[in-house]
């Protein structure tokens, strides 16, 4: 069982440092290149930049989803599941654009 909690808390500390973190202090520091969940995004715009973050807070929304199901052993483990697939095919239907 602890395996299973360092291995889960491993995974949602990389997907805070690559998903929420490191495009919010790219933002704040006004660079042209981002990084976003591995993939490098250049060029980029006001409207670009809207996007990233709004995938960004959809990130975090994952996270928030990740932590209730291995912290508190949600009971309804299938409709979270669900929901957090749902975040993950809308973050790529506004990230494909961008590339």
């Amino acid at each position: 069982m602890l395996i299973y909690y360092c291995i889960s808390l491993m995974m949602l500390l990389t997907m805070l440092m690559t998903g929420i973190i490191n495009p919010i202090c790219s933002f704040l520091s006004g660079d042209t290149e981002i990084r976003f969940n591995g993939i490098l995004y250049t060029n980029l715009n006001e409207e670009k930049y809207k996007k990233i973050l709004f995938s960004t807070f959809l990130n975090f929304i994952i996270l928030i989803l990740c932590l209730c199901i291995v912290c508190f052993k949600f009971n309804p483990f299938f409709p979270i599941f669900l929901a957090i697939l749902c975040i993950i095919f809308l973050q790529h239907y506004i990230l494909k654009s961008l590339k």
